[in-house]
């Protein structure tokens, strides 16, 4: 017997698999893809890939960054390290703070992601 309870799920790929079971077809794909209409999800892609992501949420590491662009964003903001480099040194510390996440998301085991640039 299959357990519908959330408890026993260990991953979200284990609830995925509870609602498919547990949901009408239509509902689960309408969650799944956005629509059972092909033409609409085909639209919502292309105005997502119109679209420019900008995630500015305290990325502190490098390695973030990377995850960031792996899902598409366009932009990624790392306020905070620099501006604790700029009150430590200055511009140099600005410079240094920069310099550390690039090498932290190059360094990145995921660091398949688009190429960084200056």
């Amino acid at each position: 017997m299959f357990s519908y309870n959330v408890e026993d799920a260990l991953n979200v790929n284990d609830l995925r698999v509870m609602a498919q079971k547990r949901l009408p077809k239509c509902l689960f794909e309408f969650v799944v893809r956005g629509t059972e209409d092909e033409v609409a999800l085909r639209n919502n892609r292309a105005a997502f890939d119109r679209a420019t992501v900008i995630v500015d949420s305290s990325f502190r590491r490098g390695s973030d960054v990377v995850k960031a662009l792996a899902i598409g964003a366009k932009l990624v903001m790392i306020g905070r390290p620099t501006l604790w480099g700029t009150a430590i040194a200055g511009e140099a510390g600005e410079a240094r703070a920069i310099c550390t996440a690039k090498r932290s998301a190059v360094r990145s085991p995921i660091s398949g992601a688009p190429a960084l640039r200056s």
